[in-house]
């Protein structure tokens, strides 16, 4: 009497374990573990994403020393280090990391880069820190360093064989040269004006929006509509 349909196939489309972690150390590797509810919102997102504010172990700078030292496989051999978002100290250490930029501290013109950290923390202390991960291993050494200046409002360029930042603010006066008539030599300037003949054109029609009605309104000279 049952009057429905048998299925005896199944496809799984996905399949997913969870295993609990007894190791505390994985190693050498920043580690993030997350729980997300099963919302509708959260079904639907098709490849799962984190956005987090990140500081890193490093060694800091005060401007002329710094707290620790890195060898050049990467690992802490001296001094101290400690969590730290500032950008004068991410950009140095993904310099000299060896996956990363793998240079030396002196391709960066480390004093100008503190007197630019200075320069951004006073205007906005949070806006001298790079808080960002990098999800791709395939970034480059000189994207790496232009996303850490763009997110601290700055411009990254090399000067004399250094790495610099230059602080991108609103400044008093323009740095590009201004032409006007002022700073024109005499008698060199030359204008073409050209001009369509009468039988062309001879009216005039302007649409705009009324800022106060929100339509679209339309002017046409002459006013009896009498041109081509």
């Amino acid at each position: 009497t049952y009057g429905g349909a048998v299925v005896d196939e199944i496809k799984w489309q996905d399949l997913y374990a969870v295993t609990p972690l007894t190791s505390t150390d994985i190693g050498n590797v920043t580690t993030i573990q997350t729980v997300t509810k099963a919302t509708l919102l959260a079904l639907a997102a098709k490849q799962r994403q984190l956005n987090c504010l990140a500081s890193r172990l490093l060694p800091r700078y005060d401007g002329v020393n710094w707290s620790g030292a890195f060898d050049s496989d990467g690992r802490h051999i001296s001094g101290t280090i400690s969590a730290t978002s500032r950008f004068v100290d991410i950009v140095a250490a993904g310099s000299i990391d060896p996956w990363i930029g793998a240079r030396d501290i002196a391709d960066l013109d480390m004093r100008q880069l503190w007197a630019t950290y200075q320069s951004v923390s006073g205007w906005y202390a949070d806006f001298a820190n790079f808080d960002y991960t990098f999800d791709s291993d395939n970034t480059s050494y000189e994207d790496a360093v232009r996303m850490i200046a763009d997110a601290c409002f700055c411009t990254a360029y090399r000067q004399n064989g250094k790495v610099r930042f230059a602080f991108n603010r609103e400044q008093p006066s323009p740095n590009l040269p201004t032409f006007t008539h002022r700073n024109k030599r005499p008698d060199s300037e030359t204008i073409t004006r050209s001009f369509a003949n009468d039988g062309e054109y001879d009216g005039v029609e302007l649409v705009y929006t009324d800022p106060d009605t929100e339509r679209q309104e339309t002017i046409r000279l002459p006013l009896d509509g009498n041109y081509s």
